[in-house]
């Protein structure tokens, strides 16, 4: 019966998401429109390749792969075929859920709300999007479901099948390399076997985690390609951004402020003070041990996956949803898990049913407007604002053109001009590219085009713009300014 229900349940969202997301398909950010341009390169029989036909390696291609060929399939528009593949995944979110939280033994009366908790979470906005982070959890909650069936039963088909489906996943978003290091660290370090057993069940999971992304890497080398996949410099890393992720992490799960410290206070405080209740959350900690180490494991690795990346790979990598929005049912899990004894009894069940429904307005006001603005507006880049911006509109108005912008992505979108990016500030290169931008502008070589609505710090602002180029013609539009000789 519960089955049934989940199947139901995975029915009615995927077509609520459907009707609300159709009107504009899917939010187009600046990644998207890199794969955008890389699936038109792939339906053109031109590979994995950008418009000026160069190799990208900065994202895995699995995603543009299967845009490319949902596309082909449904003989339909690229931004189409992306809409039906991000809901054809979001169909399954809900049967493997289901499938993890059984696996778990968790009550199965209270599953079918906790995968309404994760399918109405800030993390399922992730299909709002043309990106491949919808992918990325639908594989992850894969390789969860199936690490985990490996701990219970030691069976290494399991493991094999974990390894796989990482090697996918690792083939989706090189993010999920801090995930693979969690499962490895596991097995390595936490599983409780003998160290011979641990040493074959990591060279087991290794293999078969590198399967499939050896593929890329062979097809990277193919193209004789010089570039590496990310360039590696050391910029430093501030630990308050992950102190801000705390607070948003709490914001997922409990909207206001003073909801969430009296809910949880209130959790602490019936924690030491009911010792029935104390009694049995202890016991099911001992008895689920390897399984909330494993969880833990995993947002640990990632984490420090994040910090690695952010210090030596990308300083402009944001510490926010977007990149940690596993994290929601990773910690749904690891809280229903821990509280599942005190699920079951009927004495405790208006205070699931409370909790249910707190968590679910809290998910529902957190996500409420931006779903709605979604279907009435669109988001991002496919928005009403930009389609009738007088910067855009200016672009489409001219045959040629040379532009210097801080919205290279978005005239890639829009219309497929020769752009530059604005010189970046704090960089070697800075003094350099300032300096060549404003020889190309007195020559009348370019001009440049700043979007009002585009907020990227590392680029040269406006105001400084505006002053180094004073004694050129500046026009202003209602969104932007076009400076030119």
């Amino acid at each position: 019966m519960t089955k049934k229900l989940i199947i139901l349940i995975s029915i009615a969202f995927t077509l609520l998401f459907a009707y609300f997301s159709w009107p504009y398909k899917l939010g187009i950010t600046p990644d998207s429109v890199s794969y955008i341009q890389i699936v038109k390169s792939i339906l053109l029989g031109n590979g994995i390749v950008d418009e000026n036909g160069i190799l990208i390696t900065h994202w895995p291609p699995l995603y543009p792969l299967l845009v490319a060929l949902t596309t082909k399939l449904f003989n339909c528009s690229i931004l189409t075929g992306a809409f039906i593949l991000n809901v054809g995944l979001l169909s399954t979110i809900s049967l493997i859920f289901y499938n993890l939280l059984t696996t778990l033994k968790i009550d199965k009366k209270v599953i079918p709300f906790i995968v309404i908790l994760l399918l109405t979470s800030y993390s399922s906005l992730v299909f709002i999007y043309f990106l491949s982070e919808g992918l990325f959890m639908v594989l992850l909650l894969l390789v969860t479901l199936l690490f985990i069936k490996w701990v219970k039963t030691s069976s290494y088909k399991y493991l094999i099948w974990a390894g796989v489906i990482s090697s996918v996943l690792l083939l989706t978003r090189y993010a999920g390399l801090g995930y693979i290091g969690g499962f490895g660290s596991y097995i390595l370090i936490l599983h409780k076997s003998k160290i011979k057993p641990r040493l074959k069940a990591v060279l087991i999971y290794t293999i078969s985690s590198l399967s499939l992304f050896i593929l890329w890497l062979i097809y990277c080398y193919y193209f004789n390609n010089s570039n590496t996949i990310r360039n590696i410099d050391f910029f430093g890393f501030r630990f308050r951004r992950l102190l801000s992720l705390t607070k948003t992490i709490i914001y997922w799960f409990l909207y206001n402020g003073y909801i969430a410290t009296i809910i949880l206070s209130v959790i602490v405080i019936s924690f030491f003070k009911f010792k029935t209740i104390q009694k049995i959350i202890i016991v099911q900690v001992k008895s689920c041990t390897p399984i909330i180490l494993l969880l833990v494991t995993l947002m640990c690795s990632y984490t420090v996956f994040i910090v690695i990346s952010i210090s030596f790979f990308d300083e402009n990598v944001p510490v926010n949803t977007r990149i940690f929005f596993p994290f929601y049912f990773i910690i749904l899990t690891l809280v229903v898990l821990i509280l599942n004894p005190i699920l079951k009894p009927k004495q405790y069940q208006p205070i699931t049913i409370v909790l249910f429904i707190i968590l679910l307005l809290s998910n529902i006001l957190n996500t409420y407007k931006l779903r709605v603005n979604h279907y009435q507006n669109g988001t991002q880049y496919s928005a009403e604002v930009w389609k009738n911006s007088q910067s855009i509109n200016y672009i489409k108005s001219q045959d040629t053109l040379n532009l210097y912008t801080n919205a290279h992505d978005i005239m890639r979108f829009y219309k497929n001009v020769n752009n530059h990016k604005l010189p970046f500030v704090n960089t070697k290169t800075y003094d350099s590219t300032l300096q060549k931008m404003t020889q190309d502008i007195k020559q009348g070589k370019a001009q440049i085009l700043f979007f009002n609505n585009i907020n990227r710090r590392y680029f040269i602002s406006k105001p400084d713009v505006l002053t180094h180029f004073k004694d050129f013609k500046i026009h202003y539009f209602k969104d932007g300014i076009l400076i030119k000789n």
